[in-house]
C-alpha cells in the first residue's frame, strides 16, 4: 500500500481536474501514454494540456454554448425549437425553460459548439421566429473575481410628488407661534418631513400666523394640537391624497411593459417628492419606459408631473485592506465628478456594526448618463490599478521584480512604508503603487533607485552546447545562483544560453562555471543507464521516463521549475543532447510538484500559448484584466466574467452601443504608431506582437512566438547562431 493510500491524502493537487490522472505502476518507470487533462485558469477559462504541459485546447471564459431566447410564444414546444434551430445552426444538446432571471417566455438553448451559439445569438436577435419578434443573447458568465465591478443597467428611478397637507394656524401671542415653529420645523412627523415658519398675508387666521408644510394628508385638527393651543386654522388640501394608490397605479403601468419588473419604495421621511426604484429585466425596456413616463402627468398624482431617470450603476465589493488604502482618493474622485447627471460615488462600509472586521466594503458608482459613468469608471479603475511607477514618462521595470528576491524586496518596502501597497504585474511588466502622498513618492524613489542600480550591472550570455544544457537545469545552476544571486543568473532554454548579470568578478565566476561543466562532461564516462541525463552523476532518487532516460528527482524538479521563467513548452526530456522527443508526463509532474508549483507551470504554459497566437486570442480591453477571448461573430456582445466589461469582438474594444466599428477614431492608432517610432518598438515579423528593444545587440527573440529576429532589417531565422552569422555578413556587426 502506498503512502497516499495509508494516509488518505489525495494523489493529485485538488481542484485542478487531475483526479482521473493516476500514475501506473510503482517501479519508477513512467509508461508511454498520451494523457490530456483539462484545468481551469483565470477563474473560468478551460485549458486542456497534454504531456509536457503543451496546450491542446483553450475554451475561454467568454465562450458560452448557451443562448437565451426571449418572447417565445407559450404554445411553442421544446421540439419546435430544436427542429427549427438545429437545421440552421447545428446540433443542439439541450433546450430548457428559462429561469426567473432570463425574462418572460424565455428558453435556454445549449448548442454543441460555442461558435454555433454565437452565430445563433447574432442571427436570431430581433428576428421574426414562430410568427413573433424574438430577442436572443448569449448566456453570460458571472464574475468570481474579488472586487469585480457588477453592472446594473435595468434600473429606473421614479420621483413622484408626495401628497402633503399644508396648514395655516393662528396664535394669540408671538411666544405661542414661536413655540409651534420650534416643535414642528424640520421635524419628521408621521413619516413626513415637516417645515414651519411665520408668514404675513392671506389667509389671516390669527394675530400671529404660522404656515406648516409637509403634513401627512390624513392629518386632522387634533394633530395640530401637538404644537400648542391656537386660535383658528385652515387646511390647504393636496391634489391627491393616497400615496399607496399612486404606487399601485404606477406598478400596474410598469407591469404592462415588463412582467418581471419589481419595485422598491424608498423609506420615509418623505419631502416634496418620494422615490421608487423599478428594476427591469432588460436595459432596452428600462430605457423605453423612462422615455415614456418622464415628465408624465398622470391622474393618480392629481395631474402633477412625475420624473423618470434611467440609472446605470457599477458596484464593487472591495477588500477592507484595499479600501482603506484608497479611501482618501475615492473621496477626491467623488468630489471631482459631481455633475447635474446625478453622477456620484456612494460607500457602504459593512464593517460598521458587523461582527467581522473583514466584511467587504461596497462602493457604488451611479449616473443617469452612460458617458459620465464611463468617465467615473475610468477614474475609479485607475484607483484600483494604482499609480504606475514611471520615470520621465517611461515605465520602470526590471526582471529582478519577477524573481523571489525581487518579491522579497518589494515586501520589505511595504513594511518600511505601511501606508503604501505595491502591485506587481510581471505579464505587463509594471509596478503600481497605492496610498497617499508623500509616502507613494518615497516608495517610487526607492524603486527607481534600485532599478538604476540593476541596469548599471553588466549582462552577458554564455552559449551552451546541447549536451551541457542539463547541467544548468540541475544543482550546478542553483549553486551559481546562490553565489551571485537568484535574480542575476538564469538559463535561456530558447537560445540555449546561460545569462549572467553582474560586475567583472561575477562574470569570471560564471565563465569558470561554464568551463568546469565542459571539463566535467569530457572526463565523465558513466554508463548510460547509471548517469543522470542532466547532471551526469549517478542517479539520486531515480526517475526513468518511458524513453529510457534516467533523471535525478531534484534535476527533473529543477527543470520543471525553470520552465516558469523560460516559457518553452512542451517540456521534453533532455536526453540525447536535448533531442529526445519524449514529453514529461503530467502525472509525474503532479507527483513531484506542490499544487502551487504545478499551477505556476500551468499558467506559464497557458500564457506562452496565448502570446504566441495574437491573431487567435485577444485580451480583455480592461487594463490589468487577465481574461482572453477568441474572435467571434460580428454584432455579438461579449461580457468579461472578471471585470464585466462588454466587448465588441470585431474591433476588440469596449462595446460601442450607439456606433459602429467603422466609426472608431483612428487618432488612437496614429498616436500609438508615433509612440512606437520614438521608443524603438517594432512588430514581430511572424506574430505581429509589438517588441521594444531596451538595450543590447540587434539579435531579438520574440517572447510570444520565439522567432529569432535581426532588429536592423527584421529578417527572421530558426536559430540564434544564424542571426549572428547574418548580422556579421550583411550588416558588418551585431549592433553593439
Amino acid at each position: 500500500m502506498d503512502a497516499s493510500a495509508r494516509t488518505g491524502d489525495p494523489l493529485v493537487p485538488p481542484g485542478l481536474g487531475l483526479e482521473s490522472v493516476v500514475a501506473n505502476g510503482g517501479d519508477g518507470t513512467l509508461p508511454r501514454q498520451s494523457e490530456t487533462v483539462t484545468i481551469t485558469v483565470h477563474d473560468s477559462t478551460k485549458v486542456t494540456f497534454s504531456s509536457g504541459f503543451g496546450v491542446v485546447q483553450v475554451i475561454t471564459s467568454f465562450e458560452s454554448r448557451q443562448i437565451i431566447l426571449q418572447n417565445v410564444p407559450p404554445t411553442v414546444t421544446r421540439r419546435d425549437i430544436t427542429t427549427t434551430l438545429q437545421t440552421t445552426f447545428g446540433e443542439i444538446v439541450a433546450v430548457l425553460p428559462g429561469d426567473s432571471q432570463d425574462g418572460p417566455l424565455s428558453w435556454r438553448i445549449t448548442f454543441a459548439q460555442a461558435d454555433a451559439a454565437a452565430e445563433a445569438s447574432a442571427a436570431l436577435n430581433g428576428s421574426c421566429l414562430f410568427d413573433v419578434r424574438v430577442t436572443a443573447r448569449m448566456a453570460e458568465k458571472k464574475s468570481v473575481g474579488i472586487g469585480g465591478g457588477t453592472l446594473f443597467d435595468g434600473d429606473v428611478l421614479f420621483e413622484l410628488p408626495t401628497p402633503r397637507l399644508k396648514a395655516y394656524i393662528g396664535y394669540e401671542t408671538k411666544e405661542q407661534a414661536d413655540r409651534a415653529i420650534a416643535l414642528s420645523n424640520r421635524k419628521e412627523i408621521k413619516g413626513m418631513w415637516v417645515t414651519a415658519g411665520m408668514y404675513q398675508g392671506i389667509p389671516m387666521v390669527g394675530a400671529f400666523n404660522v404656515r406648516i408644510e409637509g403634513l401627512h394628508p390624513d392629518s386632522t385638527v387634533k394633530d395640530l394640537g401637538q404644537f400648542g393651543k391656537f386660535q383658528t386654522h385652515m387646511f390647504e388640501r393636496p391634489k391627491y391624497t393616497s400615496m399607496p394608490a399612486a404606487i399601485s397605479a404606477l406598478h400596474n403601468i410598469l407591469l404592462r411593459k415588463d412582467e418581471r419588473v419589481t419595485i422598491n419604495v424608498l423609506p420615509p421621511p418623505y419631502r416634496k417628492m418620494f422615490r421608487i426604484w423599478a428594476h427591469f429585466s432588460d436595459k432596452a425596456i428600462a430605457k423605453a419606459t423612462c422615455e415614456d413616463l418622464h415628465k408624465f402627468c398622470p391622474s393618480f398624482t392629481g395631474k402633477l408631473r412625475i420624473y423618470a431617470h434611467h440609472i446605470t450603476s457599477l458596484r464593487y465589493n472591495l477588500p477592507p485592506a484595499i479600501f482603506d488604502i484608497i479611501a482618501y482618493d475615492i473621496n477626491l474622485l467623488r468630489d471631482y465628478n459631481l455633475d447635474d447627471k446625478g453622477t456620484s460615488i456612494s460607500v457602504i462600509d459593512r464593517r460598521q456594526g458587523a461582527s467581522s472586521p473583514t466584511a467587504p466594503v461596497l462602493v457604488k458608482l451611479v449616473s443617469q448618463d452612460m458617458s459620465a459613468l464611463s468617465r467615473l469608471k475610468a477614474g475609479f479603475d485607475q484607483l484600483l490599478r494604482g499609480e504606475k511607477v514611471t520615470e520621465n514618462g517611461q515605465v520602470v521595470w526590471n526582471d529582478f521584480f519577477k524573481s523571489p528576491a525581487g518579491m522579497e524586496y518589494l515586501a520589505e518596502l511595504e513594511k518600511m512604508y505601511p501606508k503604501v501597497r505595491i502591485n506587481r504585474d510581471p505579464r505587463r511588466r509594471t509596478l503600481a503603487l497605492f496610498g497617499r502622498e508623500p509616502h507613494r513618492s518615497r516608495v517610487r524613489e526607492e524603486i527607481i533607485a534600485r532599478t538604476r542600480l540593476l541596469k548599471a550591472q553588466r549582462q552577458r550570455r554564455y552559449p551552451v552546447a546541447g549536451d551541457l544544457i542539463g547541467v544548468f537545469m540541475s544543482e550546478d545552476l542553483f549553486k551559481l545562483q546562490s553565489e551571485l544571486g537568484h535574480d542575476n543568473v538564469w538559463f535561456d532554454l530558447t537560445n540555449k544560453e546561460l545569462v549572467v548579470r553582474g560586475d567583472e568578478n561575477a562574470q569570471k565566476v560564471a565563465g569558470l562555471a561554464v568551463r568546469h561543466a565542459v571539463q566535467r562532461r569530457q572526463r565523465r564516462v558513466a554508463p548510460a543507464d547509471a548517469a543522470c541525463t542532466v547532471c551526469f552523476d549517478d542517479v539520486s532518487h531515480p526517475i526513468t521516463l518511458s524513453c529510457g532516460h534516467r533523471w535525478c528527482r531534484d534535476c527533473l524538479t529543477g527543470y520543471m521549475h525553470a520552465s516558469v521563467d523560460n516559457k518553452t513548452f512542451p517540456l521534453k526530456c533532455l536526453g540525447d543532447d536535448a533531442k529526445c522527443p519524449q514529453c514529461i508526463p503530467l502525472a509525474l509532474a503532479q507527483e513531484l510538484l506542490t499544487p502551487d508549483e504545478f499551477d505556476a507551470i500551468v499558467r506559464a504554459s497557458f500564457l506562452a500559448h496565448v502570446q504566441s497566437r495574437p491573431d487567435e486570442f485577444h485580451y480583455c480591453p480592461t487594463p490589468d484584466c487577465p481574461q482572453v477571448y477568441h474572435k467571434t461573430k460580428r454584432n455579438t456582445i461579449l461580457q468579461c466574467p472578471s471585470c464585466l466589461v462588454r466587448i465588441c469582438p470585431h474591433c476588440d474594444t469596449e462595446w460601442h452601443q450607439n456606433g459602429s466599428c467603422q466609426e472608431s477614431d483612428p487618432q488612437d492608432d496614429l498616436l500609438f504608431e508615433q509612440w512606437k517610432s520614438r521608443h524603438d518598438v517594432k512588430d514581430c515579423p511572424s506574430c505581429k506582437v509589438p517588441i521594444e528593444r531596451m538595450a543590447g545587440c540587434n539579435h531579438m527573440t520574440c517572447v510570444s512566438c520565439k522567432t529569432h529576429i535581426c532588429w536592423a532589417c527584421l529578417a527572421t531565422f530558426p536559430t540564434s547562431q544564424e542571426v549572428y552569422d547574418h548580422m556579421r555578413g550583411i550588416h558588418g556587426g551585431i549592433g553593439l
